[in-house]
């Protein structure tokens, strides 16, 4: 089953590489949807990485005890567009006008990735050269024509979901029907928007596979601090 080319690579904002922002008891965040919280087992989006015992654990922004997660949360809710941390510094680099037509271009190169046009843009753009109103008038359009840029991150994150869920398969066996059912449903992803009933199925098999994905999430937390953002995938 081919994956997402990005698969490889997530979000982590490593805590002493920032420290205008509050310090908290973490050494980092990830930005993962479909892994699982450690102490509570819930799903998570945002997850703190926490060492504990000589172990790493990631904490939902709900049991973290110690420091003030809300401009942390804030931090990552600009920067969750993006994959790569490199991606984030540039952003934060840009006008403010600047900021909505790059988010827009690293959500479509993830989501719709045999287009051309938006990686160009996206290369031009990390590079520091500016683009012309007509190519920020065609990049709103195409954003636009997909429901706008929450609507392509909602099914950027089922798509980060779904291919958590295949990899958990590494540390335990699904039932061979849940992996039909998640193998159907990434195809599907990555030619066009998930329907309602197919998002509730999504968490439906989270939830009947919490066990194999905790072990997933012990796996990628074994890998802190990543190489640039990248996974190593292996049980």
């Amino acid at each position: 089953m081919e994956l997402p080319k990005w698969n490889d690579y997530f979000l982590t904002l490593e805590a002493a590489k920032y420290p205008e922002l509050p310090k908290m008891d973490c050494e980092g965040i990830i930005y993962a949807p479909g892994l699982v919280c450690t102490y509570c087992g819930t799903s998570l989006k945002l997850g703190f990485v926490v060492r504990n015992d000589w172990y790493q654990h990631i904490y939902g922004a709900e049991c973290m005890q110690n420091g003030d997660v809300t401009k942390w949360r804030s931090f990552v809710n600009r920067s969750r567009y993006f994959v790569m941390s490199e991606h984030v510094q540039r952003c934060e680099e840009m006008k403010p006008a600047e900021r909505k037509t790059f988010r827009g271009l690293a959500l479509l190169v993830q989501v719709q990735p045999w287009l051309d046009f938006p990686r160009a843009m996206f290369s031009i753009n990390l590079k520091g050269q500016s683009l012309s109103q007509k190519q920020i008038e065609v990049i709103e359009k195409m954003v636009a024509d997909q429901g706008g840029l929450e609507k392509l991150l909602r099914q950027r994150d089922l798509m980060r979901r779904l291919s958590l869920l295949y990899l958990s398969q590494s540390f335990e066996r699904l039932n061979v029907e849940d992996t039909q059912k998640i193998e159907s449903l990434l195809f599907q992803s990555s030619h066009k928007k998930l329907t309602y009933p197919q998002e509730r199925l999504i968490y439906a098999l989270e939830e009947l596979n919490t066990s194999a994905r905790h072990q997933l999430s012990r796996s990628i937390l074994a890998q802190w601090p990543f190489s640039c953002g990248k996974m190593i995938w292996h049980p």
